[in-house]
């Protein structure tokens, strides 16, 4: 049975096609576009039209894609930015009459478990912490096998706190002070700590975007990052070079467009989680939120 499932998020709309087997998801389809939804929410409390348009636009596209790989069944989840803006149901609106998709709004404690269920797979160890970077929230997740113990989300993201501190290129060391000391504050709920029997697995487009980066100066190929570990010094230190580099120097290092211009802050936020957990390294994995609905999705039908 071939299931689709798309993530609206805060910086880009992800479309997943694939096959399921128990937590096993075999891609047939991936997808992804920047269009930043939550563009300027974080001051104003709207989605802006333009915004919106642009992620219709992409939903329309991806319900065409689904449609022809032959997906029997298709889920749509909005997260943070959709919780935060006040013209969120207008836009859930116009994807149900415009590009016939029905965007479910989930909850924080929802979202996590949905993301733990895809993620925690890339784990190596019976415990796991797992982190997932978005543009607008973060959720800190712990548990075993496939149950979520425990869940923190952290109300910013790498769009956000971009939009909030960091408006130089490169970013001013005073921009980047008050970058810190948000990222320190909103961190401060989490209680969780990394231990030897737990392994701390990395999701989003921040992680991806990282590992892009490592591989690329190590020669290697930046696609294959799912299940690669990377040791807490080297993301802190890529942390440290990408905020001393302007968007277009990003770029040619091998950053996507829609992605160099936040990724510092989504840096500096995994940086400081890492830290705060106490978690020596990172195991990457390409899978996430999209696998969790659709293995949720198989479930259901079964």
């Amino acid at each position: 049975m071939t299931l689709a499932a798309i993530d609206v998020g805060t910086n880009s709309v992800k479309l997943l096609v694939g096959r399921v087997d128990g937590r096993e998801v075999t891609p047939l389809l991936h997808r992804m576009q920047v269009t930043r939804l939550g563009e300027g929410v974080d001051l104003s409390g709207r989605i802006s039209p333009a915004a919106a348009d642009r992620t219709i636009a992409a939903l329309k596209e991806y319900r065409d894609l689904a449609r022809g790989r032959g997906a029997v069944a298709l889920a749509a989840a909005g997260t943070q930015v959709f919780r935060a803006a006040s013209n969120a149901a207008d836009v859930i609106a116009r994807a149900r009459n415009e590009a016939e998709i029905e965007i479910r709004v989930l909850a924080p404690e929802e979202e996590a478990r949905l993301a733990f269920l895809g993620a925690a797979g890339a784990a190596k160890t019976a415990r796991v912490l797992a982190i997932d970077i978005g543009g607008g929230s973060t959720e800190v997740m712990t548990g075993s096998g496939e149950e979520l113990h425990a869940s923190w989300c952290v109300g910013t993201g790498a769009v956000t706190l971009t939009e909030r501190h960091l408006r130089s290129d490169p970013p001013s060391s005073a921009e980047m002070l008050a970058l810190a000391a948000d990222v320190q504050a909103a961190l401060e709920p989490v209680v969780v700590r990394a231990g030897a029997d737990t392994e701390l697995v990395g999701i989003g487009g921040t992680v991806s975007s990282l590992l892009r980066a490592l591989r690329l100066t190590s020669g290697d190929d930046p696609k294959e990052h799912h299940g690669r570990f990377v040791t807490f010094p080297e993301i802190e230190a890529l942390s440290i070079r990408l905020s001393l580099m302007t968007v277009k120097e990003r770029e040619a290092l091998g950053l996507e467009p829609g992605r160099a211009d936040i990724v510092v802050a989504g840096a500096w936020l995994l940086t400081a989680a890492m830290s705060k957990v106490e978690a020596r390294g990172l195991r990457a994995s390409a899978r996430g939120l999209r696998h969790g609905l659709l293995i949720e999705m198989s479930r259901s039908k079964a």
